[in-house]
Parts: C-alpha cells; sequence; structure tokens
C-alpha cells in the first residue's frame, strides 16, 4: 500500500471526502488531511469528489500526490438564443468558403461555428493584460512614426 495525498490545485489545501477507487474494486475515501492509501499496483486510479472534476489515473502517472480541478470553473452546456445575426458576421460565411481547403468538408447541416474561451471573458487579468498590451502596441505605433520622419529627413 502507497500513501496518496489529494489537494486542490488552486489552493493546495487537503481535500477531504474525496473517494479514490481503482478498477478491482479497492475503494478509500481521504482523512481530513487529504490522505488515503492505495494499492502498488493497479490499472487505473479513479480520484473523485462532488466540489471536483474526476482525475483518472495510470500507474505510472501517479506519485505521492495529486490535485484535483474545481468543479465551479466548468459550464456543462450553453445554450444560446437570438432573435437577428450581427451584421459584423454576414461576409464571415463566405470568407470561410473561400478560404477552406477544397478537400475538408463540413458536418452536415451546420452554418458558421464561432468557438470563444469563456473563462477568458471571466479573468480580470487576462482583460487588464489585453488592455495593456493595446495601450503598448499603441504606444509603438507612435514611436514607429516618430522614427519614419527622423528617418525620411536624415536620407
Amino acid at each position: 500500500m502507497r500513501r496518496l495525498v489529494v489537494a486542490d490545485m488552486e489552493t493546495h489545501v487537503p481535500v477531504r471526502g474525496a473517494i479514490v477507487s481503482t478498477k478491482s474494486g479497492y475503494r478509500d475515501t481521504t482523512n481530513y488531511r487529504g490522505i488515503c492509501y492505495i494499492p502498488a499496483q493497479f490499472d487505473t486510479l479513479s480520484v473523485s469528489h462532488a466540489k471536483y472534476l474526476t482525475e483518472r489515473l495510470l500507474t505510472g502517472e501517479a506519485k505521492d500526490s495529486t490535485f484535483l480541478l474545481p468543479n465551479f470553473h466548468r459550464l456543462s452546456e450553453v445554450t444560446i438564443w437570438g432573435d437577428r445575426r450581427l451584421s459584423a458576421l454576414d461576409g464571415v460565411d463566405d470568407a470561410l468558403k473561400k478560404e477552406a481547403p477544397a478537400h475538408t468538408s463540413a458536418p452536415a447541416g451546420l452554418g458558421l461555428v464561432v468557438t470563444f474561451d469563456f473563462a477568458k471573458m471571466l479573468d480580470k487579468r487576462y482583460r487588464r493584460d489585453m488592455k495593456h498590451l493595446r495601450k503598448t502596441r499603441e504606444v509603438f505605433k507612435e514611436m514607429d512614426k516618430c522614427n519614419q520622419q527622423i528617418f525620411m529627413q536624415h536620407f
């Protein structure tokens, strides 16, 4: 038997009550310090808790500790309803069809597929960094204009 510590990935706080089980039927629950015991040899180890995403580990992946990702940062399904299409997306269908290689084909019945990262919309640091990046690029554009004027004066 080996000792395994289960902790929160973000806070590194031990997770109490996480269920650790193997395919062979072994099952244990972590104590208040996040400690449980696992067999030395197993096929797949499953670590689950209601507030965290389930993690599955192979024998080689299981070390002395594992970290679980909190479940509240994930949405299972998002449905978006709308009355009208944005005018900015009107020409995107045609442009994508022209740019796409001829040998690729989209699944039947699907129109435009737009992807985005929902987590970026909620992350304040990301928004702050993007704002800073935009300002920095503007400053560099202004500097380039000044440098071009100086360059043109000398040549």
